[in-house]
């Protein structure tokens, strides 16, 4: 991530969120943060490799996912959702 748009877009306290977030959650559905650095002019993430691309980058490669494609995802999502409630609800993670 580029510094000079981070403090442009002041997204300075969304990102260090981002990173405390990533760091706290262990699913299988979430990517794993092994760490952060910094250069001059850049922040960087280290994330667990995802196989296949983020979902986003499918849907627009793609386009419309089938039924059962939609389906599933739709099903995976709903289950990191439900394992961040309950981060939520169990201590004050956000």
């Amino acid at each position: 991530m580029e510094k000079h748009h981070i403090i442009k877009e002041k997204k300075e306290k969304y990102v260090m969120m981002e990173r405390d977030i990533l760091n706290s959650l262990r699913h299988p559905n979430v990517i794993k943060l092994y760490g952060t650095f910094k250069d001059r002019d850049n922040l960087y993430f280290v994330l667990e490799l995802a196989q296949g691309g983020e979902l986003y980058d499918l849907i627009r490669e793609h386009g419309t996912l089938c039924e059962t494609a939609a389906t599933f995802y739709a099903a995976e999502i709903l289950n990191v959702l439900q394992y961040l409630h309950s981060k939520v609800c169990a201590s004050s993670l956000f």
